[in-house]
């Protein structure tokens, strides 16, 4: 299965600044967190929650966050 693209997974525009992407992944992990409590979601937010290192770094470098939205627009 492919990666989903880390602006559908944090729910944020492709022209979202690094404030906006920080306040992304903390809202994100804070849901993520809460439904690793639901069984039906559990694995999905688990995986969520490992792929955070990954996410951040990604989405908070330039070069990065950019090829990543080519990928999404």
């Amino acid at each position: 299965m492919a990666k989903e693209n880390y602006f559908t997974l944090l729910e944020i525009p492709a022209n979202a600044n690094t404030d906006q992407i920080k306040e992304a992944i903390n809202k994100k992990k804070s849901q993520w967190q809460a439904e690793t409590k639901n069984p039906r979601k559990q694995m999905q937010a688990r995986k969520n929650i490992s792929n955070i290192p990954e996410i951040e770094r990604i989405m908070l470098d330039d070069d990065l966050r950019e090829i990543e939205r080519q990928k999404f627009v």
